[in-house]
């Protein structure tokens, strides 16, 4: 399984410092996400600073794409794990974390799911259905 990070280092966050701002990209919801500017103060900045459109150009344009890349690939993940469920997969639970649970993309996805647990007996880490 591949599934692209756009850059986010956390589930559903990347943070990308451009000077005296850091800009903050979330995924807000199933299909969403959301760009805002971070001042060093703390403070939230809505609008793309004067500063960082002059000296940040690329670095701009790059997360502005990741933004849209992510909103067009939301939904074909849900879909995608939607589809899971009527194929009755299974793995190990080590594995479904790295996966689902904790991958930066799809994690917030899977942590809007009610998923099952088993407990395999024959001394088997545990698995997730």
């Amino acid at each position: 399984m591949s599934v692209p990070t756009y850059g986010l280092t956390d589930v559903g966050i990347c943070e990308e410092p451009m000077g005296e701002f850091t800009a903050r990209l979330t995924i807000t919801g199933t299909t969403s996400t959301e760009l805002v500017w971070v001042k060093n103060d703390g403070r939230i900045q809505r609008a793309v600073p004067a500063s960082v459109k002059e000296s940040n150009k690329e670095d701009l344009k790059e997360l502005q794409a990741a933004a849209k890349d992510i909103q067009k690939m939301l939904p074909a993940q849900r879909e995608r794990i939607d589809g899971l469920f009527l194929q009755q997969k299974t793995w190990p639970l080590a594995i479904w974390q790295e996966r689902y649970l904790n991958h930066p993309l799809t994690g917030t996805l899977a942590r809007r799911i009610l998923w099952e647990f088993k407990n395999r007996s024959e001394g088997r880490d545990r698995d997730l259905v």
